[in-house]
């Protein structure tokens, strides 16, 4: 019988990636161990390694999943919509971006320009986006 690859940040990231497409939420820890194949410690422990390196926001004193970068588990201002109906938040610009490279099939993404300012929209196809127009301000480094 094939053993199970270890439980690296990068798998939890794919797994955690995977399931968020598809349903639109992180599931639990419990849930994650059974993707894995993982007792529940292990998959609490992918999730903590993933934390440490920034690949994932838990809820404070949980392994709870609050952001999974690029998806925002809560609602933000951006909103990428698939043709299909489906529909994921964003945490920002920049991830509403990642999440169309990540889906590869065309979307639709919704915001306010400038955060304050009207409604914005544009297209993605193929995971690319159509308007060349547009241009995202990081007032910040991404690491800060």
């Amino acid at each position: 019988m094939a053993e199970n690859p270890p439980i690296t940040p990068e798998r939890v990231h794919y797994l955690l990636t995977a399931y968020v497409i598809e349903r639109g939420h992180a599931p639990d820890v419990e849930i994650l161990a059974r993707l894995a194949g993982c007792s529940t410690e292990e998959a609490a422990d992918g999730l903590a390694r993933l934390r440490d390196i920034h690949g994932v926001i838990l809820e404070p004193d949980s392994t709870r999943v609050w952001s999974l970068h690029p998806f925002a588990l809560t609602p933000t201002g951006f909103w990428v919509s698939a043709d299909d109906g489906r529909g994921w938040w964003a945490n920002c610009a920049w991830c509403s971006l990642g999440i169309a490279a990540a889906l590869g099939r065309d979307v639709t993404v919704s915001a306010r320009d400038g955060g304050e300012g009207g409604p914005l929209g544009f297209r993605g196809e193929a995971g690319r986006p159509t308007r060349a127009d547009l241009v995202v301000h990081f007032p910040h480094p991404p690491g800060r």
